[in-house]
């Protein structure tokens, strides 16, 4: 004897639904015979990889320096020297005024004569407190003489800057100063003079040797 219609159709519906139900749940994992949950694959994958470690210096191959080591840049020989090239022009500019100056109130030979004993007082503290003896300095006496141009050459631009300083002025004193050097420093380079290293005459340099020559003409204008 069959069902009646309603009865069928409420059996089929809830048949459906247990179903449905059996379909959404989540396969169950393969546990160990001890029931740990570290016997699935992922969660053996997390054991291993372990918690997540910040990258420290010791680990890069780099030890002492972390995430906040600042590493400072190093200063090379050439930045150094272009530090001190620029220093020395401004030095050099002061002298001019200075030693002007001196020169109007006690001459030119006095005050190149003065400038000179300061500067050696300066220098032979300097030798005494950093090489503790003059023996390096009396070596240079036995050197060949026309080593000792340097000294010469020291007077000339001592004396020359105070002479025009105060009569053609600082600006027109240091930039012919300035063409002088350049000058004279590209012919000796270029022949290799007093035992340097040829470096030749590029248009380049004669440009700006041309440049400075220009340059050293329009300082002379007031």
């Amino acid at each position: 004897m069959r069902p009646p219609p309603g009865r069928r159709r409420a059996a089929e519906s809830r048949c459906r639904a247990r179903r449905s139900v059996r379909g959404r749940q989540p396969p169950a994992r393969s546990q160990s015979p001890g029931g740990s949950p570290w016997s699935d694959p992922t969660a053996r994958g997390a054991r291993r990889l372990g918690p997540r470690r910040r990258n420290s210096g010791s680990e890069l191959g780099q030890p002492g320096e972390g995430r906040g080591t600042t590493k400072l840049p190093a200063v090379s020989g050439g930045t150094f020297a272009y530090v001190a090239s620029v220093a020395a022009g401004a030095a050099g500019a002061v002298q001019v005024a200075v030693n002007g100056s001196l020169g109007r109130r006690i001459g030119v030979v006095e005050a190149t004569a003065f400038s000179l004993l300061v500067s050696f007082s300066i220098l032979a503290a300097v030798v005494l407190v950093a090489r503790q003896g003059v023996g390096g300095v009396a070596a240079g006496f036995r050197e060949p003489p026309w080593l000792w141009l340097g000294g010469v050459m020291g007077v000339v631009i001592v004396s020359s800057i105070t002479f025009a300083g105060p009569r053609i002025g600082t600006f027109a004193t240091v930039g012919l100063l300035m063409a002088g050097q350049l000058a004279v420093g590209a012919a000796i380079d270029a022949l290799g003079l007093f035992g340097l290293e040829r470096v030749p005459l590029t248009w380049t340099r004669g440009a700006g040797l041309a440049l400075l020559a220009a340059g050293a003409l329009l300082v002379l204008r007031r």
